[in-house]
């Protein structure tokens, strides 16, 4: 019977070292036939990170300073309530990997030419993950979305520049958005006298904690909390 106990314990070990979530790294200069484990290894391109099957919990940071232009990033992996899916930036100190950026954040930048309307350049699909220290620019459609799923959080983002919303939250209950900068959004009403949007937009979810955020020259709404939220 105590070998048996002592197997088990084993086995649970075993298992919950298997499940720890894993983090990549993503920088330019880096090698997509890489394992993304490490800034050596890191890969080059949000399409990898797109086409990758991650595991539940996983973090996906970008380096600081580093630029994708004409590119979109989907978060169609997600967390747990202990232990949320991550995408957000950063640095070396020393040559170790640290999360956060002491400089500049790591941006994407759809250079007034993607997506369309209504896609964004930053796609979150999946429940209980956190966005944080990313720079949005430059979109044709909106910067950020969040839609239908589960306690979604944006902190830290720098979002200028977009045809449509900012950041939007569309069905999401549980939500944090807190301590972003999102300016000059809404191109739509002046450039074609479309509808406009929000900078911040949070639309049918419950319980939505919004708080210590910065938006300037929106051409629409600047936060705008509707829809039943």
């Amino acid at each position: 019977m105590r070998k048996g106990i002592v197997y088990g314990s084993s086995m649970l070990l075993l298992l919950a070292a298997h499940a720890q979530a894993a983090t990549y790294y993503v920088r330019n200069g880096g090698d997509v036939s890489k394992d993304g484990r490490s800034h050596a290894t890191a890969w080059a391109t949000l399409g990898k990170v797109n086409s990758f099957s991650f595991s539940t919990g996983d973090v996906v940071l970008l380096h600081e300073g580093s630029t994708w232009n004409k590119a979109q990033l989907v978060v169609d992996w997600g967390g747990t309530s202990s232990e949320r899916a991550v995408v957000g930036a950063y640095y070396l100190d020393n040559g170790t990997p640290k999360r956060g950026y002491k400089t500049t954040r790591p941006t994407i930048d759809g250079q007034d030419q993607i997506p369309t309307r209504y896609d964004s350049l930053i796609k979150v699909t999946a429940s209980r993950v956190r966005l944080e220290n990313i720079a949005v620019r430059n979109s044709e459609g909106r910067g950020v979305t969040f839609s239908e799923h589960t306690g979604g959080q944006a902190a830290g983002l720098y979002v200028n520049n977009t045809y449509d919303c900012g950041i939007a939250f569309i069905e999401v209950d549980d939500a944090l958005i807190e301590n972003n900068h999102v300016m000059e959004t809404d191109r739509q009403r002046p450039e074609d006298g479309n509808n406009w949007c929000s900078s911040i937009a949070v639309v049918r979810s419950d319980r939505a904690h919004v708080r210590k955020n910065l938006v300037e020259r929106s051409y629409g709404e600047g936060i705008n909390i509707n829809y039943g939220s």
